[in-house]
């Protein structure tokens, strides 16, 4: 049996546990690379540097794009934009107001990147405008600007809760440099919040494993989906860990070093707050925001988007979606103007969307797109030789997870594992084992730790082989059922019931365990 491996950074192979029975070859995807999160806005910025050749000047742009000037200096626009103008491919976005009210009128229809307030300008009811600025803010910083030297100035932006400040005459280079400064920021609490929106399970639970020829298949799929930036639509029943293969694109993609962001489109959220998650919004002056509400779709700028149960979203949401799939262009709800967005978008589905487009329900055009790229994942009934690394898989994380050291399975427990049908497919066998593992003593996994349905169900059994003629389940069945009849008879009591059986009392309570009888 060959083993499976994608090419790609910190690939692990699974480590099968040993039950006597020799161990098995299989595939793996695992240890998807982790970001780094370690780095320290502007540190590694010079000045000077930046003033001769602007080598950040490009991913400068990429973020701050919207400066708003709070001062009654009519000239500071100009020398600005003079100074942005003498830049390649700059821009910058400038406007200026001259008090608090029209500062506040502004942020209040368009977000800005950077807010240049000079340190004379009082707020809202005379009291301190720089905190009142932050609150209106999405992901901005405000910078101080003001006539006195750069250390006074420096001591009373600290005090005031500004970012940074700038002397007059704004030079280009302090110009730049507090820009980079600004971007670095924005970038590190992007960063910081698209951490704990990935919060990842345990490595081990995430290795792909493949045995059966049909997920065999779906790494050869995958495998090409990741070496190009197409959409992709991952189709399946519900329980096949369609978010688990979306990761693996991204994770051997070149975009692995960006974000990855899953999102659920259930219809229990609402529209308004969908739209409202994905997109972001424009300012408003509801008081303090998190920066959560740039849009789940910025935060995966430079990464990957992935729509969980896309089938569920409405026709508006749609469209919006396949706008920034054609267009790369990002309409935030309530904004007049799209800003440019680079995400690489995965969607998934358990429903049909071929049959939804002929229904209507769902838009043709973006069906098209995400499907340029599709990958079906099998059912677990239809890929049974993975289920024993499935189990193995699952024994080594819930071991280490839930601290028990179970790692025994009976062959009676895998041979029902292996012969069950799995309506809930792989979350189905991972509920199981976990349930399994949780109730297990020192001895191991037996027939007794698998929950009612698993062990009674014969009809896998009979499905694939027509008649069956095993001795050994049909016995088990047999016993099971004469036992029931026996404790029924004796009212429950387990010392009458194995009279009625001819069996020890112990022998009895070693068979009401492997069955899973509970009386």
């Amino acid at each position: 049996m060959q083993k499976w491996c994608i090419p790609g950074p910190n690939i692990a192979a699974a480590i099968p546990l040993n039950r006597g029975r020799g161990t098995t070859d299989r595939g793996s995807i695992g240890n998807f690379p982790q970001y780094d999160y370690a780095e320290t806005p502007g540190d590694s910025v010079n000045p000077e540097q930046v003033d001769r050749a602007h080598p950040l000047l490009e991913e400068t742009n990429a973020v701050v794009e919207r400066i708003l000037i709070v001062d009654p200096d009519e000239t500071l626009r100009e020398t600005l934009e003079l100074t942005a103008a003498n830049l390649p491919e700059s821009k910058f976005e400038f406007k200026r107001v001259a008090t608090a009210a029209q500062a506040f009128a502004y942020l209040e229809r368009v977000d800005a990147d950077a807010v240049l307030c000079s340190n004379a300008i009082p707020g809202l009811d005379d009291f301190d405008i720089v905190p009142q600025l932050i609150d209106r803010l999405v992901e901005g910083c405000v910078i101080l600007t003001g006539e006195q030297s750069s250390a006074l100035l420096a001591s009373e932006a600290r005090s005031r809760g500004a970012f940074d400040c700038l002397s007059k005459p704004i030079g280009t280079s302090e110009f730049l440099f507090a820009l980079t400064r600004v971007r670095d920021h924005t970038r590190q609490r992007r960063k910081q919040i698209t951490l704990s929106l990935q919060l990842e399970r345990a490595d081990d639970e995430r290795i792909i494993v493949a045995a059966s020829d049909r997920m065999i298949e779906v790494l050869e799929v995958l495998e090409r989906a990741a070496e190009f930036d197409s959409p992709a639509l991952i189709s399946g029943e519900i329980g096949t860990r369609k978010h688990l293969i979306a990761h693996a694109i991204h994770a051997q993609s070149a975009r692995r070093g960006g974000p990855f962001i899953a999102v659920g489109c259930t219809r229990s959220s609402t529209e308004p707050n969908l739209k409202k998650e994905l997109f972001g919004t424009s300012p408003d002056h509801s008081g303090r925001r998190r920066a959560t509400h740039r849009g789940l779709m910025t935060l995966a700028e430079g990464g990957t988007l992935f729509l969980d149960q896309v089938d569920q979203l409405s026709g508006e949401v749609q469209l919006r979606i396949l706008r920034v799939i054609e267009e790369n262009e990002l309409w935030s709800v309530g904004e007049g103007k799209a800003r440019p967005v680079d995400v690489r978008v995965i969607a998934a589905s358990s429903q049909n969307l071929a049959e939804l487009v002929a229904k209507g329900s769902f838009d043709e055009s973006l069906y098209a797109r995400l499907a340029s790229i599709e990958i079906a994942l099998p059912p677990l009934r239809d890929r049974k030789k993975d289920i024993p690394l499935l189990i193995d898989q699952f024994l080594v994380h819930f071991r280490k997870t839930l601290g028990k050291d179970v790692s025994h399975l009976s062959d009676e427990a895998l041979e029902r594992l292996c012969k069950y049908e799995w309506p809930g497919n792989v979350r189905e066998l991972q509920n199981t084992v976990e349930r399994a593992v949780i109730l297990a003593d020192s001895e191991g996994v037996s027939l007794g730790h698998l929950p009612k349905e698993i062990v009674e169900d014969y009809r896998s059994t009979l499905s694939e082989c027509g008649e069956d003629f095993a001795l050994k389940p049909a016995r088990m069945s047999f016993e099971a059922m004469i036992i029931k009849r026996a404790l029924k008879a004796a009212g429950g009591n387990r010392t009458q019931a194995s009279t009625l059986l001819g069996i020890s009392h112990r022998s009895l309570l070693y068979k009401l365990k492997a069955y899973g009888i509970r009386d």
